[in-house]
């Protein structure tokens, strides 16, 4: 009974109104992503015009790498918020400040793009990534310990936890690789689905 009354003054807001926030900022730094392409300023002759559209693959590629990892953390944030029963202040504050890092990556991608030789702007990029990653880790932690999750068994807990640990342990090694590359470490971010695989292949033999 004292834990329900201590939860119902907690709750601030159902967590569908929090997803709302999310969806919204997620939506705007994704098309955000898009403004760092740039036209060709004409008049070009063809053999120009093509010359400067090739040029153009760093700025293309870092949208398209930008746009699937916001992805993912958007489609994790979903998984989340289906199994949160409750949000609470701190639960609250932690996704401001997340969704203050996400809104940061359109500017950290639009660097990566113009300066992708740079080894500031490599570092500066993998590290907005890697803030990214490790709140959602934070956040995830947080609900798990304080009771805001609907009932799990510990075995999901357990995939959850090593699942939600892929992303920053990926990004801590592109921000390695800059140290020797920071043109191509942003190709580190394409191991995230074999590392995944790996580890919850590892998981499920542990609780089997």
């Amino acid at each position: 009974m004292r834990r329900e009354t201590k939860r119902a003054h907690s709750v601030l807001m159902a967590p569908q109104r929090l997803q709302t926030l999310i969806d919204g900022i997620f939506a705007i730094a994704m098309t955000l992503l898009v403004f760092n392409l740039k036209v060709p300023q004409s008049p070009l002759s063809s053999g120009e015009f093509n010359r400067a559209l090739f040029l153009l693959w760093p700025q293309f590629w870092t949208f398209g790498q930008s746009f699937l990892l916001l992805g993912i953390f958007w489609s994790a944030s979903h998984r989340l918020s289906r199994l949160i029963e409750y949000t609470d202040a701190t639960h609250l504050w932690i996704h401001i400040v997340w969704l203050m890092l996400v809104a940061l990556v359109p500017f950290s991608t639009s660097l990566l793009g113009h300066f992708s030789y740079y080894l500031a702007c490599a570092l500066f990029f993998h590290s907005n990534m890697l803030a990214v990653g490790l709140l959602y880790y934070c956040i995830w932690r947080y609900v798990a310990k304080h009771g805001l999750l609907k009932s799990l068994s510990g075995a999901a807990i357990r995939r959850l936890d090593m699942r939600n640990l892929v992303f920053p342990a990926v990004a801590l090694c592109a921000l390695g690789v800059s140290f020797v590359s920071p043109l191509w470490s942003n190709l580190v971010y394409l191991l995230i689905p074999f590392v995944l695989s790996l580890v919850m292949s590892r998981v499920d033999e542990e609780s089997s």
